[in-house]
């Protein structure tokens, strides 16, 4: 089974997507895997630090614990009986323990994942975008300039059913006066590629992408756009669209710029990038 695969496997458990035997699979596959390791502590970074997180948290692990028990698989009560919180709880402590029994034994210097600033979620598509802090820690780049070197995560709000797909890029001035395109999804690692967006999921509140990407920022302002698409455009159409749009007529990268693409949604945050 190849890697990619077990990166899937983490994502459709964030996402509420997968089944109690793959789940299985997914947590004897974290006690032997560093990578698999660090992408199930990432999403968990960055559901921290979204809205509502806590909750989500929570959901997941009753409906876990519902599927081992043989229970009805249901999403929790908003207000549960204590004597189900303490069986939660109680069961909870078990898993804990098992997976501290598979894991390697973690470092008491770290701290757990913590966000700081809160974020406001709208009722139109959005992205929620952090940098990394540490191995343990993120915080919405909202709260201040990033670092030339910092690693971003990502997650997104979608409540309109007819948006599929996303695409998620940076742009910045270069020294030619042209603008640099860094593509952060899909992934575009090499030339001769021409990857398409990644699909994502309608109805959904604050879903992890699930990687750390870090791309060589000049410094100077930088504005990363979000395109919500109702189908899979493909990265070499769009950065024409931005050679045209935007490079040639040498706009500003402060200038915030629609790209001709009917039935989208855009948004863009400008952010200041340090040395």
């Amino acid at each position: 089974m190849t890697h990619w695969w077990h990166d899937r496997l983490v994502d459709d458990y964030f996402g509420g997507r997968l089944q109690l035997r793959a789940e299985d699979r997914m947590r004897a596959r974290l006690g032997r895997c560093a990578s698999c390791r660090a992408r199930y502590r990432r999403h968990l970074i960055v559901e921290a630090a979204m809205p509502g997180g806590d909750e989500r948290a929570l959901d997941r692990l009753w409906r876990g614990i519902a599927r081992a028990g043989g229970i009805a698989p249901r999403t929790r009560s908003p207000h549960p009986s204590r004597a189900r919180l303490a069986f939660a709880a109680a069961l909870a402590v078990a898993a804990i323990v098992v997976i501290a029994v598979r894991l390697p034994p973690r470092d008491p210097r770290r701290s757990d994942p913590v966000a700081r600033g809160p974020l406001d979620v709208a009722g139109t598509p959005a992205i929620h975008v952090f940098r990394s802090v540490s191995a343990h820690a993120a915080e919405p780049i909202s709260a201040g300039p990033i670092r030339a070197g910092d690693g971003l995560l990502f997650a997104y709000t979608n409540p309109d059913p007819r948006l599929t797909h996303l695409m998620i890029f940076a742009v910045a001035p270069t020294d030619s006066q042209g603008v640099a395109v860094h593509w952060y999804y899909p992934a575009y690692r090499q030339l001769g590629e021409n990857p398409e967006a990644v699909a994502i999921l309608p109805g959904t509140t604050g879903m992890e992408l699930g990687e750390e990407i870090r791309h060589p920022l000049r410094p100077g302002p930088v504005r990363i756009y979000a395109l919500f698409l109702r189908e899979a455009h493909r990265v070499l159409e769009i950065e024409s669209m931005i050679q045209k749009v935007i490079e040639e007529p040498r706009r500003a990268v402060t200038e915030e710029t629609q790209l001709p693409l009917p039935g989208s949604v855009q948004s863009s945050l400008l952010v200041e990038v340090t040395p």
